[in-house]
């Protein structure tokens, strides 16, 4: 009797119990096979699941003929989906590998009885694992083409070897999908190793071996074509390199790669048979979209099931790749690009009409999702018209988002006569205005005009994208530089009825002309349609609109309500982009200015060069108010610095910006930002002839900051008369918190220079009172030397913020440093805070409440300074430490 023989005469053809002989085009597969290798060794049970065409049994036995361990193989077919044949092939190939290794039989594995009733297969293999555990020789059971298994019965049976294998047996699994074996339990234990298609992909140097082997030579871009275009399917790129060297010297590799060649038809055959009638057809269906999720495999399916197919695609291992989806979304899927192609190739072959139909339904899903996506299946489903209205409905989508170029190419493919109507040919002239080509621009332009004017077009068609025809014509052309003029247009445009009712062209109306606003310096008219835009943006789903004019808001929610909640409104606007993966888009260009300005008045200068610079790199082409607020921005933190370089250059570059296209009270803000660099080189004559006359100016009332600083100019150049003069012109209804703390700050100087001490405290308490709840600094340290004294004196004045005091104090530059003092006279930075906490009314508790220490730790510094400072109590201990400086 041969060793493939038992005594009940049942026989194993060779070639099922014998790993298949390498290809002729055999690529040893390094990093898998030692993957391979180290599993087999680490664990007890090892799973390669991948499709159709991986190399899953030429792996296994090339890694069968290296191994040290004796290798039982069984190839599993149709017949084996039973408990006794497959019992009978794991015995039969058992007792052939422990023959082949000249071993005999000695565990009597030919003695063990088939079960012959399906009651019988738990005890069956059992015999034959209790039998198993009498060697002590490695051995290997493979099991290729496992998924063959379906029925209970053997695979509960196989369940039971997993469970009871005895050590040294290692069973190695391999199929086109997992098998549906209780593998979580051996996962659970860490006893699972798992090699999928993402591991037995080919790599750039498998897929140049293979071409070494085939004798075809490949270039850098061939391999990268090679693999992107099969997603490294090791057969796909086989048949590939093979159709080559068999073919004339100049066929490429685009014609093999393509879905129409009989290498794609080939494949994706084969494995849609293995698929079953249903799941094909779900697959056919569902690669219509290259990303694909629950919701859309319904809409291309017809059901609301979606999920379980998707998910048995997954679990085959079927060119299917999860996508990462934030916390809370649903799961998100690509199918594989050669796969995809192949299959909609062969649906498109034999129902063309129901191919259509799918591009059709995936037009509809993708509308409010991707534009790009919309306009692709639109076409592909025949429906050029409706491609072209999804352009006319979300392009300021892609303009937004910094994609024009992207939104050129999409106009370009729809075909005539639509790429001529005066919407498309708006839209192609807002990508070139963009571009930086004026005259393309323009000549588009003037053709739209004509073409409006045509007798055939309907009112509908006449009058949907008049509004925006207009406004980009004001906002393109060169005849309007003034941007108080453009805005003035804008607001006529939007009060004129029109006949259209389309809210999103409507709300990309009033975006535009509110930005205009927001930069002409009207910020009350720019609020309201920059969130009626919004508002569209957000029903609509369109993300870029609505980011777009939270951006914008951002800006004159610092300057209505001040630097807290404009940073907090900043940082929203950015951290959703950050998500999105539009971190560089034109969009946030406004944001990140707000954040720049917001980290100036908490008096982060880093922090608020870092925006400024990022709001510079990403404004929107045409954009000339942004980027020059950005710059004086700059300004401001250079003079902050005292860096005199950065100073002189962005002076220079503030004094050449011309008029047109920027704010109104542009020039005021130039003059009183010259003022203070003469200021800041000690020039106080020059820096006072600057403001002697911005006073009387139509613009300054209107520009708070720059007003503060005219006044401030003025106090430090000897005219507390001016100053007094000047800050009467403040907003009364202003709320903005680093505006009423510069004004505040301000008039405490004043106040406290005519000798109104305790005045001089009440108004300092005010500015404390704005500024604590958003950390205002700035008009603080740019008065440090006149107001750390005062600060000081506040603490024993009263406040009810002494915390912020204190730490302001801490934040402050020092003043001029004191004479060196003994060393017994040293206190250590926490008694220093203790310290200055004790020339408030503050008693121990709110000292530790507010120092976040415990009242014992209080209680300790306290008595240690009074030891340093040879005193007995604190008022003594305040005294004394003023006299030596150290406060």
């Amino acid at each position: 009797m041969t060793p493939a023989a038992a005594a009940d005469g049942h026989r194993l053809p060779a070639r099922k119990i014998h790993p298949p002989p390498p290809p002729s085009l055999h690529v040893v597969r390094g990093a898998a096979g030692a993957r391979l290798a180290e599993g087999v060794e680490a664990t007890s049970v090892t799973l390669l699941s991948a499709p159709t065409g991986y190399g899953k049994s030429t792996l296994l036995a090339a890694w069968a003929t290296s191994t040290a361990r004796s290798v039982a193989w069984l190839t599993i077919d149709e017949l084996d989906n039973d408990a006794t044949t497959l019992w009978l092939g794991i015995r039969g190939t058992l007792a052939a590998a422990l023959a082949r290794d000249g071993r005999g039989d000695p565990v009597d594995l030919a003695d063990a009885a088939p079960p012959h009733h399906p009651d019988d297969a738990g005890p069956a293999i059992d015999d034959l694992v209790s039998r198993l555990d009498a060697l002590t020789h490695p051995l290997a059971l493979v099991l290729d083409n496992v998924d063959e298994i379906r029925d209970p019965e053997p695979r509960a049976m196989l369940d039971r070897l997993l469970r009871y294998a005895p050590p040294n047996l290692r069973l190695v699994l391999s199929g086109r999908f997992d098998p549906p074996l209780a593998l979580q339990r051996v996962r659970a234990a860490g006893q699972l190793t798992e090699l999928r298609h993402q591991d037995l992909r080919f790599s750039a140097h498998d897929a140049l071996r293979l071409a070494e082997l085939c004798e075809v030579p490949l270039t850098a871009e061939d391999q990268r074509d090679l693999l992107s275009a099969t997603d490294g399917w090791p057969v796909a790129v086989k048949m590939a390199l093979v159709a080559m060297a068999r073919s004339p010297a100049a066929l490429t590799l685009k014609p093999l790669l393509s879905p129409t060649s009989p290498i794609a038809d080939l494949l994706v055959t084969d494995i849609l048979a293995g698929l079953g009638p249903e799941l094909a057809q779900f697959v056919l269906r569902a690669t219509t979209c290259r990303r694909v999720d629950a919701t859309l495999a319904d809409a291309l399916n017809g059901g609301d099931d979606g999920a379980r197919p998707l998910a048995e695609c997954v679990d085959r291992g079927l060119f299917l790749d999860r996508q990462a989806t934030d916390e809370g979304e649903p799961a998100s899927y690509r199918w594989h690009d050669f796969f995809a192609a192949q299959c909609q190739a062969k649906l498109a072959g034999s129902r063309p009409q129901h191919w259509r139909a799918l591009h059709r339904s995936a037009a509809h899903y993708w509308r409010q999702r991707d534009l790009d996506e919309a306009v692709t299946h639109a076409l592909r489903g025949g429906r050029p018209a409706l491609a072209a209205t999804y352009l006319h409905e979300r392009w300021i989508e892609l303009v937004l988002r910094g994609d024009h170029t992207l939104l050129l190419t999409l106009c370009h493919r729809i075909p005539a006569p639509l790429d001529e109507s005066p919407e498309m040919l708006l839209l192609m002239a807002v990508c070139h205005y963009l571009d930086g080509d004026q005259t393309q621009a323009d000549l588009l332009l003037r053709r739209a005009a004509s073409r409006s004017q045509a007798p055939e077009r309907s009112p509908d068609a006449e009058h949907r994208f008049a509004l925006l025809e207009q406004l980009l014509g004001v906002v393109m052309t060169r005849s309007h530089p003034d941007l108080a003029t453009m805005a003035t247009i804008g607001e006529d445009l939007l009060r004129t009825p029109h006949p259209s009712k389309d809210a999103v062209v409507l709300a990309g109306a009033e975006h535009i002309v509110g930005q205009l606003l927001a930069r002409a310096g009207r910020p009350a008219a720019a609020t309201a349609l920059l969130e009626a835009s919004t508002a569209v943006a957000m029903s609509r789903s369109m993300t870029a609109l609505r980011l777009a004019g939270e951006s914008e808001l951002s800006l004159l929610v610092r300057e209505r309500e001040g630097c807290g909640a404009g940073r907090r409104a900043a940082r929203a606007v950015l951290d959703e982009a950050g998500r999105l993966g539009w971190s560089g888009t034109p969009i946030l260009a406004p944001a990140c200015l707000t954040l720049a300005l917001c980290e100036y008045d908490r008096d982060d200068l880093g922090a608020a060069q870092v925006w400024a610079a990022r709001a510079l790199r990403t404004v929107q082409r045409g954009d000339r108010s942004l980027p020059a607020l950005a710059r004086a921005t700059l300004l401001e933190i250079a003079l902050a610095t005292g860096d005199p370089a950065a100073t002189e250059e962005l002076s220079g570059a503030l004094a050449a910006e011309a008029p047109s296209g920027l704010p109104p009270s542009w020039p005021v803000l130039v003059a009183v930002l010259d003022a203070r660099r003469h200021l800041a080189r000690g020039e106080t004559e020059a820096a006072a002839a600057i403001v002697a006359g911005l006073g009387a100016g139509p613009y300054l009332a209107e520009h708070p900051g720059s007003l503060v600083w005219v006044a401030e100019i003025l106090r430090r150049t000897g005219d507390a008369g001016g100053a007094r003069e000047v800050l009467r012109s403040f907003p009364p209804d202003c709320r903005a918190s680093q505006l009423v703390v510069r004004r505040l700050v301000v008039d405490t100087l004043l106040a406290t220079a005519d000798g109104d001490r305790d005045g001089g405290h009440q108004l300092l308490e005010d500015a404390l009172a704005s500024a604590e709840p958003d950390d205002v600094r700035r008009p603080f340290t740019d008065r440090c030397q006149e107001l750390l004294p005062l600060l000081a004196e506040h603490l024993a004045w009263g406040t009810e913020h002494a915390a912020f005091t204190i730490a302001l104090l801490d934040h402050l530059p020092a003043a001029p440093a004191a004479p060196a003092m003994p060393s017994y006279w040293s206190l250590t930075p926490r008694e220093h805070e203790v310290l200055l906490y004790l020339r408030t009314t503050m008693t121990a508790a709110d000292i530790a409440s507010a120092a976040f220490v415990s009242i014992n730790t209080v209680k300790t510094h306290q008595r240690a300074i009074y030891r340093k400072l040879g005193v007995e109590g604190r008022r003594e201990a305040v005294r004394v430490a003023t006299d030596r400086g150290l406060l």
